[in-house]
């Protein structure tokens, strides 16, 4: 998953204004439903495998979400939907900041989750870092002020690249820097270059 698809674009599950103990109730229901008028040309069955045994039916995914307080519901439901059960350390989202150079390293899901660090000595590591000033409740775009992210040279040297000094996005939902640098040698290079590109950028207040 891309790093900023990690913490943008995700819609959390509201209470009410006024719920005195917000907490979620959450349950997840599978079961096969029949397709309706099978016996239609363009509703029946063709699939093409002749081992296939699902013939008319189809997997349902039903999740229901709700709150005992407040009393909202939420329910989410579709067909033929994956589910996994992992860790907040496979995914990157959930796990808590670094705290480097006096920035705040959010991190992406590692680049080989389970594997150990591998012949990098890094694999078990997050492949890449957004990088904020303070401590948020919940990563915005706003937010950030670098990113971090691996990658190797010719020689296959692992180096970290960074940009720094956000500016308006190219793309939608993506993160565009005005600075960028390609050949650090640790994490922690590169949130000292993001610290030091910010505080070059920084506005000189004059007292007179």
């Amino acid at each position: 998953m891309q790093l900023t698809d990690t913490y943008f674009g995700w819609q959390p599950l509201t209470h009410t204004n006024d719920c005195d103990r917000p907490a979620w109730e959450i349950d997840v229901r599978r079961d096969e439903g029949a397709h309706p008028l099978p016996h239609r040309e363009d509703m029946r069955h063709s699939c093409t495998n002749d081992d296939c045994d699902h013939n008319n039916l189809f997997s349902r995914v039903t999740v229901r979400v709700i709150c005992r307080s407040c009393h909202t519901a939420h329910v989410i439901s579709g067909e033929e939907l994956g589910q996994s059960c992992t860790t907040t350390e496979a995914l990157g989202y959930g796990e808590p900041p670094r705290h480097v150079a006096g920035l705040y390293l959010w991190p992406s899901e590692p680049v080989l989750f389970g594997y150990g660090p591998g012949k990098s000595g890094h694999d078990d590591q997050p492949r890449s870092y957004l990088a904020t000033t303070h401590l948020v409740d919940r990563l915005q775009p706003e937010h950030c002020v670098g990113v971090i992210g691996r990658h190797h040279t010719a020689r296959h040297a692992l180096r970290w690249w960074a940009g720094a000094i956000r500016q308006e996005a190219r793309v939608p939902g993506r993160l565009d820097w005005q600075r960028r640098t390609t050949d650090l040698t640790s994490v922690a290079a590169a949130a000292e270059w993001i610290a030091t590109a910010q505080t070059q950028t920084a506005p000189v207040e004059v007292t007179v």
